[in-house]
């Protein structure tokens, strides 16, 4: 009679896990390592972009990559995010983080739908002076402007001779005068000096195609009358 109850109970033991063993598996699949899906949403998608091709980043710093959908309705928005080379660039709750020097591919995938897109990420050395490497500096006391605009706290301003940084500009005020003061070095007795532009809040590193012209032991401008330099 036991022997008879065992086989029973083995039975429905095996009919349980056969019915219910593939659909456990179904879940676990959608669910594991974040890999979640969404498909025939109601109100899905036509199409995911990112709102820049291109983000310069310095090491260390962060961004959140705005992404946009169209239409707009989108019941679910969230995407996941693969980086092409991890050590150049991670993700930490949707904030792309800038980890080493060199660029990398990263892409957005939509939950909802599976679209894609994807942008280039390029992180940089953080700008610091080098001044022990030359024997020639000058000073260029400045009023810094981009596009007209007096630059803000945040943005920075560096000095490059042959494509190499040789000055950092810093902020300072004097008698509630404000102005910037960039120390210029190189290896040359002359050079020319070229600009470029950071800002952190918005990811962009760009270089201007305004020269001056690098005289050892120089000054442009003063703390009261600043040399204007206009950046565009």
């Amino acid at each position: 009679m036991h022997t008879i109850k065992r086989a029973i109970v083995k039975s429905k033991v095996k009919w349980m896990v056969k019915v219910f063993l593939p659909f456990y598996l179904f879940t676990f699949s959608l669910f594991s390592c974040g890999d979640y899906w969404e498909a025939g949403d109601p109100k899905s998608a036509g199409t995911m972009t990112l709102a820049r091709d291109t983000i310069d980043l310095m090491v260390g710093d962060s961004f959140k990559i705005p992404v946009t959908f169209s239409p707009d309705s989108l019941s679910n928005s969230e995407v996941w995010w693969d980086m092409d080379d991890e050590e150049i660039v991670t993700f930490r709750n949707d904030t792309i983080v800038a980890m080493q020097q060199g660029s990398t591919r990263v892409t957005a995938t939509s939950v909802s739908d599976r679209l894609t897109s994807s942008c280039i990420v390029n992180v940089w050395p953080r700008w610091y002076d080098n001044p022990h490497r030359y024997p020639y500096d000058m000073v260029i006391y400045a009023n810094i402007t981009i596009d007209g605009e007096p630059i803000g706290d945040n943005v920075f301003v560096g000095a490059f001779i042959n494509n190499e940084l040789r000055g950092v500009a810093r902020t300072t005020e004097l008698n509630g005068h404000r102005y910037t003061v960039i120390r210029v070095w190189s290896e040359n007795y002359t050079s020319y000096i070229r600009f470029r532009h950071y800002d952190p809040l918005t990811a962009t590193m760009v270089e201007h195609d305004f020269t001056t012209f690098f005289i050892a032991h120089d000054t442009f401008g003063t703390p009261a009358n600043p040399y204007d330099l206009e950046l565009n």
